[in-house]
């Protein structure tokens, strides 16, 4: 990861994305909640619900594809094994 990326859970930081921290774990509670992800100078925020009792696992990540989508980006991840 070239560029630290911060993370924030309904706008208090959670944690610091970046070649030496390549993951980070959040505990919420069920209900909606706003992720928001900032580094490199792009940005991005998605809305999710979140249910009680699941786990939920997002890739983030700097997009290679330049002006054709490339940016920040958020991607369900199914963690294997689990």
């Amino acid at each position: 990861m070239l560029h630290p990326i911060e993370i924030f859970v309904d706008g208090e930081i959670q944690g610091l994305l970046n070649r030496d921290t390549p993951t980070i774990s959040v505990e919420l509670v069920p209900g909606p909640h706003t992720i928001h992800a900032r580094g490199g100078g792009l940005k991005k925020t998605q809305e999710l619900q979140f249910k009680e009792d699941s786990k939920e696992t997002f890739l983030v990540y700097f997009s290679s594809m330049g002006i054709l989508g490339g940016g920040l980006k958020f991607k369900p991840y199914s963690v294997p094994g689990s």
